[in-house]
C-alpha cells in the first residue's frame, strides 16, 4: 500500500472514531442496541459522553438493569422524575424499564463505564423461584428505580468493612 493510501485510511478511521453518535430507540423509547446476547445476556462498555452528540445520551428505556460507574469527571444522571449528580467514583444501579438520559455536569467530558445485563442472570431459568420471589418484585418496584453510591462514602465503608474483618 501506498504512503498516500495509508494516510488516507488513517485519517477514514480517525474520522469514524470522532464521529458522534446518539442512541437508536423505537417510537416508544425503547433503546435497539443489543446489550449482549441471548447466549451471553451482559455487556460492559467504557463510555464518554463527548461521543454523543451535544454531550448527552437521549431519553431511552431498556429491560436490562444497568450499573454505571463514573472514572473521570461528572454528569447528571436523569431517570424517571429524578435527577442525580454523578461525580468521579460514583455509581449508579439503574433498574430494569426505567427511562433515562444523561448529559455532562460541566464543560469537560464525563468518562463512565456502564455494565448492562437481562435479569435472567439473576434468576436463570423462567418461573424459577428466584424469578418468583425475588427478582421481578425488585425489578417491578416502581419505588426503586435507582440506586446511588457515592464513590468516597461507599467505598470508604467497603474498605473499613474488610480492615475491621481482619483484625
Amino acid at each position: 500500500m501506498q504512503k498516500d493510501q495509508f494516510l488516507a485510511r488513517t485519517g477514514e478511521q480517525m474520522d469514524r472514531q470522532e464521529e458522534k453518535t446518539q442512541i437508536i430507540t423505537n417510537p416508544s423509547g425503547r433503546e435497539l442496541k443489543e446489550h449482549g446476547s441471548y447466549r451471553f445476556p451482559f455487556l460492559v462498555s467504557r463510555e464518554r459522553l463527548s461521543r454523543y452528540e451535544t454531550g448527552s445520551f437521549l431519553w431511552h428505556w431498556h429491560t436490562e438493569i444497568e450499573f454505571t460507574l463514573v472514572t473521570d469527571g461528572c454528569m447528571i444522571y436523569q431517570i424517571n422524575d429524578s435527577s442525580i449528580s454523578l461525580n468521579e467514583g460514583d455509581a449508579l444501579f439503574g433498574n430494569s424499564g426505567t427511562l433515562h438520559s444523561a448529559h455532562r455536569a460541566d464543560e469537560g467530558d464525563c468518562r463512565y463505564i456502564s455494565i448492562t445485563f437481562s435479569p435472567r442472570l439473576l434468576y436463570g431459568y423462567e418461573g424459577s423461584l428466584l424469578q418468583e420471589k425475588y427478582v421481578e418484585p425488585l425489578i417491578h418496584n416502581s419505588g426503586l428505580a435507582f440506586l446511588h453510591f457515592h464513590g468516597k462514602d461507599f467505598f470508604s465503608r467497603q474498605r473499613k468493612l474488610l480492615w475491621q474483618r481482619k483484625l
